[in-house]
């Protein structure tokens, strides 16, 4: 009987071997990653762009407080309806970044005012407020805004003596307790109608201050 005599494979062989594995197999090789395995600390830094995020990755949860600074926004991104009521105060503010004109007084607790002359006519005042009529001893003030439920305060200017009445238009109600019925279109309160007298208390068209705080 013939003996079969087994050989070792030379190292030729074995390298022709796993070459011609790897031609026919290709060179691909699939890499699967376990769930949360990178993280920051495995990406370098300036590797990950905006061109590579998809719209909506990043939300608010995901960002470091003061990690989004203005020098990182482009302008006219924060606009009103972005931000939350009372979320901005005065320090979060660079000095003269809000000026008087970017400010509507109407949305501010302020006083409004009305220095009127003793012609009728509206002197100084609050931007908005005018004198929308003069008949007689009677002025009606528009304070262009509504002065409902507000304390107004009149009082005569000038030396001589005289008395003063003042009452926001648009009739008694209970958001308007001290409503006054006021002739022609002035039916709302956000008109003030003044009656001024003389001394004696005979109707007189007399100069007068007016002021309402509307807070």
């Amino acid at each position: 009987m013939r003996r079969i005599t087994r050989r070792r494979p030379s190292p030729a062989l074995v390298v022709a071997t796993i070459a011609l594995f790897l031609a026919a197999g290709g060179t691909s090789y699939a890499l699967t990653l376990p769930v949360n395995s990178v993280g920051s600390a495995q990406l370098k830094a300036g590797r990950v762009l905006n061109s590579k995020l998809h719209p909506g990755a990043v939300s608010n949860s995901k960002m470091g407080r003061g990690a989004v600074t203005f020098s990182k926004m482009a302008n006219n991104q924060m606009t009103t309806v972005k931000i939350r009521d009372a979320s901005l105060l005065g320090q979060d503010l660079a000095s003269n970044t809000v000026t008087g004109a970017q400010i509507d007084e109407a949305s501010l607790g302020i006083t409004r005012f009305a220095l009127v002359d003793g012609s009728g006519n509206l002197a100084t005042g609050s931007s908005g407020v005018s004198v929308a009529s003069v008949v007689g001893n009677t002025v009606v003030v528009n304070m262009g805004a509504s002065v409902a439920g507000r304390p107004i305060l009149a009082t005569v200017s000038g030396a001589a003596p005289g008395q003063i009445t003042a009452a926001p238009c648009g009739g008694a109600s209970s958001s308007n307790p001290n409503g006054v019925a006021c002739a022609g279109a002035f039916t709302t309160p956000q008109y003030v109608q003044v009656k001024t007298f003389d001394g004696a208390g005979a109707e007189a068209l007399r100069p007068f201050s007016l002021s309402v705080p509307l807070a």
